[in-house]
């Protein structure tokens, strides 16, 4: 789980030193083109959050929780 977490950290560091910060619209921080598996990701990061986020918005933040939890159960 800790393995998850990390690599997570490592590919949010790598996207926001890759971003284009050039030519964008004025709620939008940046913008990234990406290939992963044949398919093409297009990911834009908003200055703030959107008047409407999407019902499904996935957050990063189970595979800290389960790191924290994994490593006390581990300890004890």
């Amino acid at each position: 789980v800790g393995i998850a977490w990390i690599g997570a950290s490592f590919y949010f560091n790598w996207l926001e030193n890759k971003l284009n910060r050039v030519g964008n619209r004025d709620e939008i921080a940046g913008h990234l083109w990406a290939v992963h598996g044949g398919g093409f990701y297009y990911l834009e990061k908003y200055k703030k959050y959107p008047e409407n986020l999407p019902e499904p918005l996935h957050w990063f933040k189970w595979e800290a929780y389960f790191t924290w939890i994994s490593g006390i159960l581990l300890l004890s």
